[in-house]
């Protein structure tokens, strides 16, 4: 709701405010601190095991699931 407020502050107002884009047109400079938060995340979800991460979501599928679960 408030979004729309923002987005459109008045009816019949010639003036955008607020402009949707696409997510691809977002770049990182991979020098700036999100750029290295963005390193540092992936290289973690990289060393986890997919095999225990999905392990609870196979689970309640009802899927066969192999190995145990991350705790947490």
């Amino acid at each position: 709701m408030m979004y729309r407020k923002v987005k459109n502050p008045g009816a019949g107002d010639s003036r955008e405010f607020l402009n949707e884009f696409p997510l691809s047109d977002v770049r990182l400079d991979l020098d700036s601190i999100y750029g290295q938060a963005q390193r540092t995340n992936l290289e973690f979800l990289l060393i986890l095991d997919v095999d225990r991460l999905v392990y609870s979501f196979r689970v309640a599928s009802g899927l066969p699931t192999v190995g145990k679960a991350y705790g947490g």
